[in-house]
């Protein structure tokens, strides 16, 4: 398992350098890869698509992404500012971590 720490700050100035941390992460080859959100203090929409992309690659490697943190109000508030209303369990799971009043 590799973690990703995202630090106090997600948002578009920063998110070439979380690209890359995600990217390596990836390229490492480990069956699972942990996003820590739990210092987020800041973030935008471009965290939630880096994300989505994130996801979308791990699971075309045959790897899992999960996020450890995702109850950080910050994120809880990103995500619904963004509108997201996961659809199915694999969803809920992943963005809420299994709890959703969506």
């Amino acid at each position: 398992m590799t973690t990703v720490p995202l630090g106090p700050q997600a948002s578009l100035p920063g998110i070439a350098a979380i690209h890359r941390a995600v990217a390596d992460a990836l390229a490492q080859g480990d069956d699972a890869i942990h996003i820590d959100l739990a210092d987020l203090a800041e973030a935008d929409f471009s965290l939630i698509q880096l994300l989505a992309a994130a996801r979308a690659d791990a699971a075309r490697a045959g790897r899992s992404l999960h996020l450890a943190g995702a109850e950080n109000p910050v994120f809880a508030g990103l995500l619904a500012r963004a509108g997201i209303n996961p659809a199915t369990p694999a969803d809920i799971a992943f963005w809420h971590h299994g709890a959703c009043d969506a």
